[in-house]
């Protein structure tokens, strides 16, 4: 668990990132308040269902919760924001896109231009307004612009 300036994935400037899958649901929970940081950054964790309890709890008492996941989202989970990481697109990136709400951000974090541009067809399709952002190390800001796809924002932060 460290304290740090999130660029943009959390709410506040400033986030708890915490990663710690292998501690005790409970312990976790008690250093999470003690740190007194109210944004809250889970990354890392292979299954986020182990939160289900800790998520909802946060945000009653008015911490910022987002979840960074990869390729999917925990639907039985309900952040305060997601930030998801698309690498690849998938039949099922459909799904994910669709069930990302208005707080949410999208990190492309794909191969070519033509999947970032599928990505965001997906979005205007289905009338999604979240933040589509992405990698400049996995596309290139010139070729994007080439493009002329200026509604998509460069992704300058911490590699989570």
């Amino acid at each position: 668990m460290q304290i740090d300036y999130n660029y943009g994935i959390g709410i506040l400037p400033v986030s708890l990132f915490c990663n710690d899958k292998d501690l005790d649901i409970q312990i976790l929970y008690d250093e999470i308040l003690a740190q007194n940081c109210r944004d809250i950054v889970f990354y890392e964790f292979p299954d986020f269902t182990k939160l289900s309890w800790v998520i909802p709890r946060l945000m009653m008492e008015g911490y910022y919760v987002t979840i960074v996941c990869e390729d999917s989202v925990p639907i039985l989970l309900v952040p305060t924001r997601f930030f998801t990481i698309i690498t690849k697109v998938t039949p099922d990136i459909d799904r994910v896109i669709i069930s990302l709400r208005e707080n949410d951000i999208l990190l492309a974090r794909v191969k070519s231009i033509g999947e970032l541009v599928r990505i965001r067809n997906i979005m205007i399709r289905e009338d999604k307004k979240y933040k589509l952002m992405f990698d400049p190390s996995s596309l290139d800001k010139k070729e994007i612009l080439n493009y002329k796809i200026y509604d998509i924002e460069l992704y300058e932060g911490i590699y989570v």
